[in-house]
């Protein structure tokens, strides 16, 4: 018998042997992995500046709409401070400063040479329908914007004033600023008469008369009655590739369609806003480019074009392409809430579109009006798809809502509809209801994010950066969330909805109207809201109250938010009254469970006033706390609104400076 020990030996010097060599080598496992968790490096590396991008365009919105708020209340160095040094400004036809000092000192003097507001003294300045374009090395960005302007001195005179930003940005150390800022201005008329019977009285020239401009105007236009296009800075999406590698990972690409749902939405609301400017301008061209091959148009009791080639012939009852001297066509897009289908192929948006129109020397009109609108991606870009607008009124400028309001257009006989309209109803006075396309956010457990991540096994390298990049997704989605919240309480109320609304509220939430003090806790908001109009919505009451001029922070740990928000109301009574109204909010929100909800909502009135009278002629004083309602505690903060100049207090620091 031979020893086996030799033989064990043997055996277990070939097993060393083979550890050895696998430590000493890369194994086939081992490069394996290693290659994948680059190639997922590389995924999280692509779907991050996607991130960045996304994030880019909130903070500009953000930049903007700051700057419009500090507009409002004449705080102008805070204004010029966010503008880099070498910046300009160029407002209508005053010509080009150039430099932050200059924009400073111009600012100044349009706001009559002193810091803040006066008494008496209002500059609503509206900052609405952006198009943001981020150039791709992520330092410089693009952005239309409409302003809408409410001005005057009580007492003596207020101005409707309307027109265009076309603004250009620059990021320098990670901050991103103006660099260029250029409003076009199509109209600054009276308030009494409107558009149709006054000439602007500016003829867009402010203070360049006794500020001399550093650079005469870049562009020379009239204001109205004539009509300007500013130019685009953009063109209508075309179809591009995509150089994004597959997605090899189940966790990165759940990832992947986070980010892309992201980038939907706001290509959805560039889409919105593109529609409005140029609907503006009769660009019906652009605009049906917007549109799929079978699409639909329903414009109020119109009926309904079915197809590009008869929704192009559609446009024609609006008038020519190219808008006409004298005519004025505006269109504002606001308020979209917006939904993607899991998918990303289709989309559901319900948003405002209000409408100043009217003929020079003959008749100015309002309207006011709804979209349920149904979208489609297409090789990749948004297109309408099915495009449906829901009148809610159309009233002659000078009478207004109350005492004259117009009904609904119906079908055309010289350019007949391919088929009847799907709904009928009367607009006001009468009341309808446009069916929504969502279920109430704070009820439907089904609405909640449902997100994939973490499920399974990263490797370690990967983990910590798929970690980070999924935190900053969560915080855009929750902005995003917050914002569709808020917008459509203010859908719930235009229609006094008042379960829907309080039902958006988180059971301790409190509400806080103007001074008539704090209301604590769903049962107590919702019998607030239900005093207002105990019937509710009734025929020949007119109650909008838009939701405008975001401004939404979320606290670090993705819990709570804060917004600021701007608010204006259509008010009135067939035959009776109109009034208009408007003020600022600032929020807080709260999120039980994955649901956000409002935790506090506070709306500070900024002005209050008859229709017939407006702000320049007269003003209505604040509301006070009801001795037959009392609320729960005292007004949080004692204020007279217009004609006395308060500035409602901010949750958020100056973007650029953090004063």
């Amino acid at each position: 018998m031979k020893p086996l020990l030799p033989c064990i030996g043997v055996a277990v010097l070939a097993a060393v042997w083979i550890l050895a060599s696998s430590c000493s080598r890369p194994s086939e496992n081992g490069m394996e992995n290693r290659g994948k968790s680059a190639v997922l490096q590389r995924q999280l590396g692509l779907i991050e500046n996607e991130a960045g991008r996304i994030e880019d365009v909130r903070v500009l919105k953000r930049l903007q709409r700051a700057y419009g708020y500090y507009v409002d209340q004449g705080m102008w160095n805070q204004a010029a401070d966010l503008f880099i040094p070498q910046g300009t400004i160029e407002v209508g036809l005053d010509g080009v400063y150039v430099g932050r000092k200059r924009i400073c000192q111009y600012l100044l003097a349009y706001g009559g040479g002193h810091e803040g507001l006066r008494r008496g003294q209002l500059n609503e300045h509206l900052m609405l329908q952006p198009v943001v374009h981020v150039a791709e090395d992520g330092r410089t960005a693009k952005a239309r914007w409409r302003a809408l302007i409410m001005a005057g001195q009580l007492g003596k005179s207020a101005f409707w004033g309307e027109g265009v930003y076309e603004n250009e940005y620059v990021k320098q150390s990670g901050v991103w600023k103006i660099s260029k800022l250029h409003w076009y201005q199509t109209f600054m008329v009276p308030y009494k008469g409107g558009w149709a019977k006054n000439t602007d009285c500016t003829g867009g020239i402010y203070v360049s008369k006794r500020l001399p401009p550093d650079q005469p105007p870049s562009e020379r236009y009239e204001a109205w009655p004539g009509v300007y296009t500013p130019p685009f800075h953009y063109k209508n999406p075309k179809p591009a590739f995509s150089g994004r590698p597959m997605e090899t990972d189940p966790a990165i690409a759940a990832l992947a369609r986070r980010i892309r749902l992201l980038q939907d939405i706001e290509d959805i609301e560039n889409l919105i806003s593109m529609y409005g400017y140029y609907l503006d301008k009769q660009q019906w061209d652009l605009l049906t480019d917007l549109f799929v091959e079978d699409s639909t148009m329903e414009i109020s009791q119109r009926g309904i074009y079915v197809g590009r080639k008869s929704v192009m012939r559609a446009w024609e009852l609006f008038g020519p392409q190219n808008i006409e001297r004298n005519h004025l066509h505006n269109h504002i897009q606001m308020q979209p809430v917006i939904h993607v289908a899991p998918d990303g192929q289709r989309a559901w948006v319900r948003s405002r579109a209000l409408s100043q129109l009217g003929t020079f020397e003959s008749i100015g009109v309002w309207g006011d009006s709804v979209y349920e609108n149904e979208l489609v991606k297409e090789e990749g870009i948004w297109k309408f798809k099915k495009d449906h607008l829901y009148t809610t009124f159309f009233a002659p400028y000078d009478r207004g809502w109350a005492m004259d309001p117009r009904p609904a257009p119906k079908v055309s006989e010289k350019l007949s509809p391919d088929k009847p309209p799907s709904e009928i109803y009367e607009s006001f006075p009468g009341i309808y209801i446009p069916p929504f396309h969502y279920k109430n956010p704070a009820a439907d457990q089904s609405a909640a994010a449902k997100h994939e991540s973490g499920k399974w096994p990263l490797p370690e390298e990967v983990r910590a950066a798929f970690v980070r990049i999924s935190d900053r997704i969560k915080r855009l989605e929750d902005e995003s969330a917050v914002e569709n919240l808020q917008r459509i309480y203010g859908f719930y109320v235009d229609k006094q909805l008042w379960k829907e609304a309080a039902d958006l509220f988180a059971d301790d939430g409190t509400l806080e109207i103007g001074g008539q003090g704090v209301f604590i806790g769903k049962p107590r908001v919702f019998t607030y809201l239900v005093r207002i109009s105990p019937e509710g919505l009734m025929r020949g009451r007119l109650f909008n109250h838009i939701q405008l001029q975001p401004i939404v922070d979320v606290a670090p740990d993705g819990k709570t938010a804060k917004g600021r928000w701007r608010f204006l109301s259509e008010l009135g009574e067939y035959m009776k009254s109109a009034a208009w109204g408007g003020g600022t909010y600032e929020n807080e929100y709260v999120k039980e469970g994955t649901i956000w909800k409002i935790k506090t909502l506070h709306a500070y009135s900024r002005f209050s006033t008859p229709y017939a009278d407006g702000w320049g002629r007269s003003a209505l004083p604040g509301t006070r706390p009801d001795k037959r309602f009392p609320p729960d505690r005292p007004p949080t903060v004692s204020y007279d609104p217009y004609p006395a100049t308060f500035v409602a207090p901010f949750h958020y620091k100056n973007p650029v400076t953090g004063k």
